[in-house]
């Protein structure tokens, strides 16, 4: 549980530039097995989480696509002019410009294979490390700046870095944490090692997000087995898990109930 006198977790989606790279944009993307798009699952892993403090980084160009079903009491973030051309920091600096005092949970909208723990274990590692940024990093050693907590005190330093010419978030949280050029991240707090790799993976063109796609569907096919599974023992004992404990004329009469009704 968070302590008393830490300030209220806010959540922010970077909902991504201009997809170049994916030719169509990424937020828009119909994530299995739901088909619902990108931005609307990892808008709900957020708001689970956040609530009401639930916040959206986007340009005035993206407005237009979003549904209203999946943003219901989701505040926005502009880009401020001046950080519009920036890429990710604009967007963190321009939340921090709206709430200064707040703690922000950051996440890219291209990792489609984030889930409910990724978020628990992060901001369990925040509140244990007690550190100005927490991010995970990947396989290769690499920060994730856009899958991180940012106090309001890092969004600072971020901002004096970026108004030195210094935008790329990464730069900050090495500065922040005393990563020196060479250091592996294993053993500094606040460098957090996901418990799942799948959580970081990118979705930044075509392939990548068909890797993804056949990935979920093969947990998709994975779950529709166990569930099967289920429906067969169900069929088999009436109900009961422990199909060697149940007499044969309990199985016989499960059978009978499953089959009329």
């Amino acid at each position: 549980m968070p302590d008393a006198t830490d300030p209220p977790l806010y959540s922010l989606l970077l909902m991504g530039g201009l997809s170049t790279r994916m030719r169509t944009p990424k937020f828009l993307l119909q994530r299995p097995p739901t088909h619902c798009p990108l931005y609307a699952h990892n808008l709900g892993l957020l708001r689970d989480l956040t609530g009401d403090r639930t916040y959206m980084s986007l340009r005035s160009t993206q407005s237009p696509f979003l549904d209203l079903k999946y943003i219901d009491g989701v505040d926005y973030v502009y880009d401020k002019p001046e950080w519009r051309d920036i890429g990710p920091a604009g967007g963190l600096l321009s939340a921090h410009q709206k709430m200064p005092d707040a703690t922000w949970l950051v996440l890219a909208v291209d990792f489609p294979l984030v889930d409910k723990e990724a978020l628990e274990q992060l901001v369990e590692a925040h509140k244990n490390a007690k550190t100005p940024v927490t991010c995970f990093y990947n396989h290769e050693g690499f920060e994730e700046p856009l899958f991180a907590i940012w106090t309001s005190d890092a969004l600072e330093t971020l901002k004096a870095n970026v108004a030195d010419g210094k935008t790329g978030p990464a730069f900050t949280v090495r500065h922040l944490l005393g990563r020196k050029k060479g250091q592996g991240p294993t053993g500094i707090p606040g460098y957090i090692q996901p418990n799942h790799k799948k959580w970081l993976r990118n979705a930044n063109t075509p392939d990548e997000w068909n890797n993804v796609v056949k990935e979920l569907g093969r947990a998709e096919m994975t779950v529709e087995r166990q569930a099967n599974q289920d429906q067969t023992l169900f069929l088999r004992t009436g109900g009961s898990k422990h199909k060697d404990s149940v007499p044969q004329e309990d199985v016989e009469e499960g059978l009978e109930r499953a089959i009329a009704g």
